[in-house]
């Protein structure tokens, strides 16, 4: 059981304020810098369950004209270290946003086909879906091109130790 002490040296906080792990949004908007989403971000009158901030991206779709209504959450998921995977159903275009940290290696896939990667607000990921059932699917898949680098590297030096192993001595 638990008790109530003022003076103890722990204490434990409810925030009933925390967004979900993964859920659809209505409103979107579009920011030149970092700097400009952060600090939007930390503004009080900022909401940051109805808006989402996105990087400046060339392509983004215009918000639903229909006035915000906040998220709707995503239920149906799948979360293992190197995929995520979650069914969406929504009557207009959304921003899929999942509260997990962006990396360029992840990758993302609505109904297993490759689609642009959003980094939204700052540090979390996200894509558009359009309106209907989706399959979507975040995957990570790192960059092979360090790996085979470093291959190569090892190579040469294991030829040219090789190499000096097995040279013969000049004779004279």
């Amino acid at each position: 059981t638990t008790t109530l002490s003022t003076n103890g040296p722990f204490a434990i906080f409810e925030f009933e304020g925390a967004l979900p792990r993964a859920a659809l949004f209505h409103d979107w908007r579009s920011m030149d810098s970092d700097e400009a989403i952060l600090n939007t971000l930390s503004n009080p009158d900022f909401d940051p369950s109805t808006t989402v901030l996105l990087e400046s991206t060339a392509n983004l779709p215009s918000p639903p004209t229909q006035e915000a209504d906040g998220f709707d959450p995503v239920s149906d998921f799948s979360y293992s270290p190197r995929r995520i995977d979650m069914n969406t159903e929504n009557d207009h275009t959304s921003l899929l946003l999942l509260n997990d940290r962006f990396h360029p290696d992840w990758h993302v896939y609505v109904d297993e086909q490759e689609t642009q990667l959003l980094r939204c607000n700052a540090l979390m990921r996200g894509v558009f879906v359009s309106a209907g059932k989706h399959q979507v699917s975040f995957r990570y898949e790192p960059s092979t091109q360090g790996l085979r680098a470093a291959l190569l590297a090892w190579l040469v030096a294991a030829g040219i130790l090789l190499m000096a192993c097995f040279q013969r001595p000049l004779k004279e």
